[in-house]
């Protein structure tokens, strides 16, 4: 979580946390973003937190479409 941290302090880009809502079938996404205005903390664990703390914002919009679990370490099977 320490990348995103490290872009904005070489170039001052702005973050925006993105989460994409799916609607109704055939009916699209609503698109939910939210501008971070402060520039993140040098400290990479403080600016993780507030990462982390944006993001938890975005999915309390919308839990039931997120994505809670997904297979990293599985191993594949062998045939």
């Amino acid at each position: 979580m320490t990348l995103v941290q490290r872009l904005q302090s070489l170039s001052g880009a702005t973050i925006f946390i993105l989460g994409a809502k799916r609607n109704a079938i055939g009916k699209g996404f609503t698109i939910h973003t939210k501008e971070l205005t402060e520039p993140l903390p040098d400290d990479p664990v403080q600016a993780a937190t507030i990462i982390n703390q944006e993001m938890e914002a975005i999915i309390r919009l919308m839990p039931d479409q997120y994505l809670w679990g997904y297979n990293r370490y599985r191993q594949p099977r062998v045939k």
